[in-house]
């Protein structure tokens, strides 16, 4: 099934093979939609009215995440630049593709840059660019197009230039097809991206019995279940990918993980959980069966298993695994909330917040009640859920966001075919791989001349200068050495949570102190002499450690301590 509508950008086509067109159509509020072969029907169709860009203008976080692919992504499109030119080749269609795309929006503005970025690069002024939007069938085109067409105007893109009216010789294309299936001709595609879509299963492979989300539940037998598909559809995805880049060509993901904290998606160091949050309001208003009938056909995979089907050799079906980290991007409703409480009220910033949730959940909900319920009442139930969780929000804001926890994943396409089979570890000899969210915590100590024990904890790995820790300075009397250790690690697991949650380019650390005190609980330490010794031990780490004030250090401290170092962050 194709069709196609003239633009000023070129044609906008559909695509849509052949075995989509015999999937069935799913009814919700009188509209029909399709869903891909094999794809778990129902649970997730577009919410919001079609063609009117709802998806993008309620869901601003992605925003930020797309923003943290942008480098990445427009290195990917460099590399792919360089091996065209080497090859002179400027006349065949450079090809982005844009994978679970909902309505194009919120990857508009990177994917104007990598278009402009083309446009820059010798020989390529008048090269053809595709953009290739992917997602499943019932997928809101309408909207899809409306914003690439600029009838709708899309956040962070100047309202007059059309969406990508502005950009000449640049052909939108739309693909229906499922991305467990190959989307294009083999080899054609310079650069691809998705963000925040790969999570979503082709089934629900279990009940749930006691959570409506894969991340939440205590169940060992239904988590395997979830772990085992998305093993199963993500190996499917890459050996798709697999044919359709080009030779050296890039794939970039931010895919919804679980870090190595346990945080996931609507769940921080700074809020409540989201999906918990879901499963006490839904199982009130629900049946036992309808409960159970509502689990979430997706999954938030560890960088463990994004890195498995890669193996020792860090090869997957041509694909070479690059890089892959975690990284939490704060919820922007939460983070303009905490910035200035006094805008809205707290029912007001409930209802400001709460639409971002629906945007992706609200089929799910209605494809879990029995079809024994009219279409009306069910709808009804829905409202009532999220009307009752933004009641729970309004009762205190400052507790409740969806922060974002992905995996970020940079693949490439062998130049020689290779194909290998996985053992499930991270290859220690891919190019510029972080295994930090995979490292354990780690201690350094030092025994110092004025009586104190000196310690620096970690919560992941070993301190770097690519990432430097941070963590203030703690003195204390510890009962003994181990409890000292405890501390230091706990401390900087803290501090850990933290930076992830604002990006601050710092790893979690700690630093600790066990030093002696009187009968009274008054330390006896000579500060001044342990400043000196730290003031060493900062230097001798080389940049990899800053700290700062914490329990029994103060700022006479750091002025003390940044006479001998550089590395403090408290010393004016």
């Amino acid at each position: 099934v194709s069709g196609c509508c003239h633009s000023r950008i070129g044609y906008a086509a559909i695509h849509v093979q052949a075995a989509s067109a015999t999937s069935q159509g799913k009814k919700r509020r009188g509209r029909s939609f399709a869903t891909a072969p094999g794809e778990a029907s129902l649970k997730h169709t577009p919410y919001g009215q079609r063609g009117s860009g709802f998806y993008t203008d309620a869901t601003r976080g992605c925003f930020d995440v797309i923003h943290r692919l942008r480098t990445p992504v427009l290195k990917a499109v460099e590399e792919a630049l360089g091996r065209r030119t080497a090859k002179k080749d400027f006349t065949s269609p450079f090809r982005i593709m844009d994978l679970g795309t909902a309505d194009a929006g919120t990857s508009m503005p990177l994917i104007r840059e990598c278009v402009k970025l083309v446009r820059a690069t010798p020989g390529f002024a008048s090269v053809p660019v595709e953009v290739i939007y992917e997602d499943q069938p019932g997928n809101d085109w309408n909207s899809v197009f409306a914003r690439t067409q600029g009838t709708v105007p899309t956040p962070n893109v100047p309202k007059d230039v059309g969406g990508l009216g502005d950009l000449e010789n640049c052909f939108v294309l739309a693909s229906g097809t499922s991305f467990y299936n190959t989307c294009c001709a083999p080899g054609t595609v310079d650069v691809a991206f998705c963000a925040t879509a790969f999570h979503w299963l082709t089934d629900t492979p279990a009940i749930i019995p006691d959570a409506l989300h894969s991340a939440c539940t205590g169940d060992p037998v239904a988590l395997k279940a979830f772990q085992q598909q998305a093993d199963a559809d993500w190996r499917k995805i890459l050996k798709a990918r697999g044919r359709e880049l080009k030779p050296g060509a890039r794939l970039v993901v931010a895919n919804f993980a679980k870090d190595g904290n346990g945080y996931f998606l609507g769940l921080s160091a700074r809020t409540e959980s989201m999906h918990d949050n879901f499963a006490r309001i839904w199982k009130d208003l629900v049946t036992p069966a309808e409960f159970q009938a509502t689990n979430f056909p997706n999954h938030y995979r560890s960088l463990e298993e994004c890195a498995a089907p890669f193996g020792a050799g860090g090869l997957f079906n041509g694909l070479k695994l690059l890089e892959a980290e975690t990284a939490i991007v704060p919820c922007p409703y939460l983070d303009g909330w905490l910035a200035d409480p006094s805008k809205r009220t707290p029912a007001e910033q409930a209802t400001h917040y709460v639409p971002t949730t629906r945007t992706w959940s609200n089929s799910t909900f209605l494809a879990g009640l029995a079809d024994t319920r009219g279409q009306q009442e069910k709808e009804a139930m829905v409202d009532e859920l999220f009307a009752a969780y933004a009641a729970h929000v309004a009762k205190d804001p400052n507790n409740h966001g969806m922060d974002y926890c992905h995996s970020y994943l940079v693949m490439e396409k062998e130049e020689a075919e290779k194909v290998a089979a996985g053992s499930g570890k991270i290859p220690s000899q891919t190019r510029g791989i972080s295994t930090r969210a995979l490292a354990k915590p780690s201690v350094l100590n030092w025994s110092t001349p004025c009586g104190a024990d000196i310690f620096v904890a970690t919560a992941k790995g070993s301190l770097s200068n690519e990432l430097p820790g941070n963590g203030g300075l703690r003195i204390w009397d510890y009962a003994d050495t181990n409890e000292a250790i405890t501390e230091a690690i706990g401390l900087a697991k803290s501090m850990e949570s933290k930076h992830s949650v604002y990006n601050t380019g710092f790893a979690g650390a700690k630093v600790v102190v066990n030093a002696s005190s009187s009968a009274d609980n008054k330390l006896t330490i000579d500060k001044k002499a342990l400043m000196l010794q730290l003031g060493q031990v900062l230097n001798d780490l080389d940049g990899t450690m800053y700290t700062g004030c914490d329990m029994n250090s103060d700022l006479d401290d750091m002025e003390l301590l940044v006479s001998k170092t550089p590395y403090v962050l408290a010393g004016i």
